[in-house]
């Protein structure tokens, strides 16, 4: 099966990968390269990030996604975007990050919560509770990731006065085993462990950070707590941790459900919306 996991919503697939590196053969693992290459090059703003090296040997390509969960969003057929979160060390502590997204088209669907939803579950299914990370600026990826964590900090919601103790270990780690490590310009990196801040310099590896033209959360409460914790004219990050446990994963399938349901309701509705007009004209009734 080479552990790839394709679940649909009509239009949409998400195409997970676990651990390519270890399990695809060659020619797939060169071809799911490419296509992470090819979404970041048709990106409005494309990335600098060592991530998305070109990389000439097979033996490069299995150690990048050795220990790697990478979703590759498909609209209509086409390789639209991707998900990359790479499972990484904190001591004896196992946690995989939110890494880099992108999401270059897009007919209406939650395409971030649907491919990173079905990312913490293959997660947990493979490597059981472990801690979750992510790092950004923008208010609907905060949002999001805080509904695919469990106990996240921090949050609007969060006891903002210090982080969870074991939570300053996984943080560390992520700052040194993967930013300092992928991030093109690692020195510059400054991490505030108080407000679990990060400043590097996101806008020369391709990321906006001017906060009204980013994404905006569909909550105001996410919005003013981004607007408040982190200074954007310092290209400020913020680091979050959770959990990944069964609770959460209950909460996961139980939105899943519900939004697979609301996507029936909907495409079924515009189905019989298109089959009214052709109705009226067969049977003739009134149109002029």
């Amino acid at each position: 099966m080479n552990n790839v996991y394709i679940s649909k919503f009509g239009e949409d697939e998400f195409h997970h990968y676990y651990n390519p590196g270890r399990h695809l053969p060659e020619k797939q693992l060169r071809a799911l390269h490419a296509s992470i290459l090819g979404i970041n090059k048709d990106a409005r703003h494309p990335i600098e990030h060592k991530l998305l090296e070109e990389l000439p040997t097979l033996e490069a390509l299995q150690e990048r996604y050795a220990s790697m969960i990478v979703c590759i969003i498909r609209v209509a057929g086409r390789d639209s975007g991707f998900l990359l979160s790479p499972i990484l060390k904190a001591g004896q502590k196992s946690f995989i990050h939110a890494g880099l997204v992108i999401i270059n088209h897009n007919k209406g669907s939650n395409l971030l919560a649907l491919a990173g939803s079905r990312t913490v579950m293959l997660a947990y299914e493979k490597l059981g509770r472990i801690y979750s990370t992510n790092i950004s600026s923008t208010p609907a990826i905060i949002e999001a990731f805080t509904m695919l964590s469990n106990q996240c900090w921090p949050t609007p919601k969060s006891d903002l006065i210090r982080p969870p103790r074991d939570y300053k270990e996984v943080a560390e780690a992520l700052v040194s085993n993967y930013v300092r490590h992928f991030f093109p310009d690692p020195e510059s990196v400054i991490f505030d462990e108080r407000r679990f801040v990060l400043h590097s310099e996101s806008r020369k590896m391709g990321f906006n950070t001017e906060f009204r033209q980013i994404s905006r959360s569909s909550s105001f409460e996410y919005l003013n707590f981004c607007f408040t914790w982190l200074d954007y004219n310092k290209e400020e990050d913020l680091i979050q941790v959770g959990v990944i446990d069964q609770a959460l994963i209950n909460r996961i399938r139980l939105w899943r459900l519900s939004y697979a349901t609301r996507f029936f309701k909907k495409n079924v509705g515009r189905q019989l919306e298109s089959m009214v007009p052709r109705a009226v004209k067969f049977l003739g009734w009134g149109m002029k």
